[in-house]
C-alpha cells in the first residue's frame, strides 16, 4: 500500500547508531531528499525489513544511502526457516531475525 507515510527511526546511544526502518518503501526518493540527515551519523546496525536486502532498490538504499555497519532483515514470514541452510535458496546469504526475541551484538569499529 503505497499511500501509507511510514516512518525510520534513527537513535543513537553512547555513540552507537542503530535504524528501524519500520515497513519503509525501497524507493530512494523516499531517503534521497535526507541525504544530509543520514550523512551526520554513521550507522552501526539497520533494522530494514527483509526485502532491502533482497530487491535492488533496497539494497541500493542501504548501500549507497544508509551505509549501516551491519545489517539484520525484519518483518519475516513466520514460515521462513530459522536455518539459513533450510531457507529458499533466494533467501540464503543476509543476516534475519526469525526467532522471537534474537539478539545480535552491535560490531562498532
Amino acid at each position: 500500500m503505497t499511500d501509507v507515510h511510514n516512518l525510520v527511526y534513527r537513535v543513537t546511544l553512547n555513540d552507537t547508531t542503530v535504524v528501524h526502518l519500520g515497513d519503509a518503501d525501497t524507493k530512494d526518493h523516499h531517503f534521497a531528499p535526507h541525504a544530509e540527515h543520514w550523512n551526520a551519523k554513521q550507522i552501526h546496525m539497520a533494522f530494514p525489513p527483509y526485502w532491502y536486502l533482497y530487491s535492488e532498490n533496497g539494497k541500493k538504499v542501504l548501500a549507497e544511502r544508509l551505509k549501516p555497519g551491519q545489517a539484520v532483515g525484519i518483518h519475516v514470514a513466520k514460515a521462513m526457516p530459522d536455518k539459513m541452510e533450510e531457507r529458499p535458496e533466494e533467501y540464503q546469504g543476509p543476516d534475519l531475525f526469525t526467532i522471537p526475541g534474537e539478539i545480535r551484538k552491535i560490531h562498532i569499529p
